[in-house]
């Protein structure tokens, strides 16, 4: 069977004489992974199939056994992401982790277009490349479901003026019910409103409300550092490849 699909390359594998595992992030058929010989040096708009950042409308073979990529038909270039190390350290990020968070073979609509958002914002910003980055996480965790809770206590449900942050147990807790944690936890932090009303911000609205937008660099290296741990926590994502890349920018 031959289908069409529009896609993303999340990741790009080389196998032997010239044959690639090209992983895709797709609309209508959620992440597969595919093999094709189509070269990815020279002019042809092929060649552009399997390059990480890729987005267009891709030709597919699937069969029971296997899926082989056969052409691409380039929709929108991301080439800018390229040009300077830090967008792209922060668009590799994206991928990896979007790669991590996404099961095979299961359609993913919300997540998809969340990407292609991302990556049209990143590729055409200029600077605080880390602060989208930053939203997007936050909305991808958002879209799997897994969105902490940061209303009330995710214990008792009241709203009190000294509130802590608990990763294990996915939101705030108050005071008093910070207490009847017997073991001491490391993964509890103090709420800091400034955060949290950015979180909040991040998650009430659309990504492109993000688009100018520039989180104080403080607030920005503590949510990431909290948000590592709650997606350790909650989705078993741990190490970031692309984390290497950033150096001593890393946000983690």
């Amino acid at each position: 069977m031959i289908v069409e699909t529009e896609g993303i390359v999340l990741r790009k594998t080389e196998m032997y004489n010239n044959v690639r595992m090209v992983t895709l992030l797709t609309k209508k058929y959620g992440k597969i992974s595919c093999a094709t010989t189509l070269p990815e040096k020279g002019r042809k708009k092929g060649s552009f199939a399997v390059q990480p950042f890729s987005y267009g409308i891709y030709n597919i073979f699937k069969s029971r056994r296997s899926i082989y990529l056969n052409s691409f038909e380039p929709k929108k270039s991301f080439f800018k992401i390229g040009e300077d190390i830090e967008k792209y350290a922060c668009g590799a990020y994206a991928l990896e982790f979007t790669d991590k968070l996404t099961p095979e073979e299961e359609p993913v609509p919300e997540i998809f277009n969340l990407l292609i958002d991302y990556m049209s914002i990143l590729d055409v910003r200029s600077s605080n490349f880390k602060s989208l980055l930053l939203a997007y996480l936050i909305k991808l965790i958002q879209k799997d479901g897994i969105a902490p809770e940061l209303k009330y206590c995710v214990s008792c449900e009241k709203n009190t003026e000294k509130m802590y942050f608990s990763v294990e147990e996915g939101g705030l807790l108050c005071e008093a019910c910070k207490k009847t944690i017997i073991e001491p936890d490391t993964l509890i932090y103090v709420a800091n409103f400034g955060i949290i009303d950015v979180v909040k911000y991040i998650l009430n609205n659309p990504l492109h409300m993000m688009a100018k937008v520039a989180v104080d660099t403080e607030i920005e290296e503590n949510i990431f550092k909290v948000l590592k741990h709650y997606c350790s926590y909650h989705l078993g994502i741990d190490k970031i490849k692309s984390e290497e890349i950033m150096s001593n920018n890393s946000p983690f």
